[in-house]
């Protein structure tokens, strides 16, 4: 049991890695002005870890600049739950 409970460890910890990774690169593209490029990463972050908040507001903003506030909306309301 401890093998596999070292394992899935290991996994849900690469998991995270790929989020924060994803989200921190949607960050970048963001503060560069690049909105479509930080949607993409923002949206690889959640596909990764769709617990990651930080992700749903920062795509939330970014469609807000784009003008898609519907999907601002959806992903404001996400982030609240």
């Amino acid at each position: 049991m401890g093998i596999l409970s070292a394992f899935r460890r290991r996994v849900d910890s690469s998991v995270t890695v790929s989020a924060v990774t994803y989200y921190e690169k949607g960050s970048a593209y963001s503060a560069n002005k690049d909105i479509y490029r930080a949607i993409d990463q923002f949206t690889l972050a959640i596909r990764h870890d769709n617990k990651l908040t930080d992700a749903y507001i920062k795509r939330g903003e970014a469609f807000s600049i784009t003008g898609d506030y519907d999907k601002a909306i959806e992903d404001y309301e996400r982030a609240r739950y």
